[in-house]
């Protein structure tokens, strides 16, 4: 009997200790997973940065709207995608992509024009034409 019971003992602390190793292998994997999923398909892009230095938001021209703030509640509206630029990319210097950003703020957000003080940047944005590569990482 106290053969059984010193059996048992054991058994549970190795069923306890293969738990615990389950659980330190799988945090492990996961965390190994993580890093190179997020470091596989790391690019330097200097498109981005300089583009990015073009944008002055202080300039009143790169906002649709951009209200002297008399009310008491302030609205930051993002209007959805506009843009169809064949490059993937919206062109906010472009008359005719502003234009399209204008209509849809007057069409959904200017109705908020009367209660609040609507502020709604002319931003980057995916295109609808954007061509999404179905692989976006060659490294493996």
């Amino acid at each position: 009997m106290k053969k059984i019971k010193q059996n048992l003992i054991n058994n549970k602390k190795t069923d306890h200790e293969k738990k615990v190793l389950s659980y330190k292998l799988i945090s492990v994997v996961v965390l190994s997973m993580s890093f190179i999923l997020l470091n596989a398909c790391n690019k330097d892009n200097d498109d981005d940065d300089s583009i990015a230095e073009k944008i002055n938001y202080s300039d009143a021209s790169n906002w649709v709207s951009i209200p002297t703030a008399t009310k008491n509640v302030d609205v930051f509206y993002v209007y959805p995608t506009v843009s169809s630029n064949a490059t993937g990319a919206m062109d906010i210097f472009n008359t005719e992509e502003r234009a399209l950003a204008q209509g849809i703020f007057k069409a959904q957000a200017s109705v908020f024009e009367g209660k609040a003080n609507v502020f709604a940047p002319y931003y980057r944005q995916m295109s609808t034409k954007v061509n999404m590569p179905k692989r976006t990482c060659n490294r493996y």
